[in-house]
């Protein structure tokens, strides 16, 4: 049975990194994975994946749908997004404002988050990554 969650997607523009957290946020440790494919578990939870964080997120998007990459999830997810900006004196300052996507894959909020954050200023192809792997 699919679980529902939310997920919050923060992208990190100067560092192109892509956080994707399972909310509630809470304290994690770091597993490695392919491609910079990185996952959060549970601190408490050691099995309970907590979000993912993705390191180079421009360059991973054409390895999205390859097998094993990615984990396969038996969840959905409800997306918001967090907008963060740092002023010239370090403070950083967030902003969490919801979108439209409601119970999306995990490879759909990535594939979204890709447009959103990477190709903003690019029209969407007529292919999707999915197609592209295929």
């Amino acid at each position: 049975m699919e679980r529902r969650r939310q997920l919050d997607i923060a992208y990190f523009a100067d560092k192109d990194i892509l956080d994707a957290i399972i909310l509630p946020n809470r304290p994690s440790i770091v597993g490695g994975g392919e491609h910079g494919f990185l996952i959060h578990y549970d601190r408490g939870h050691n099995h309970e994946i907590s979000g993912f964080e993705i390191l180079d997120f421009s360059d991973f998007v054409p390895h999205l749908y390859e097998p094993g990459v990615v984990p396969a999830l038996s969840m959905r997810f409800d997306v918001q997004k967090t907008i963060v900006s740092v002023n010239p004196d370090g403070t950083v300052h967030r902003h969490t404002v919801d979108t439209d996507l409601r119970g999306v894959t995990l490879h759909e909020a990535l594939e979204w988050a890709y447009h959103e954050y990477v190709l903003a200023d690019h029209p969407r192809p007529a292919v999707s990554p999915a197609e592209m792997v295929a």
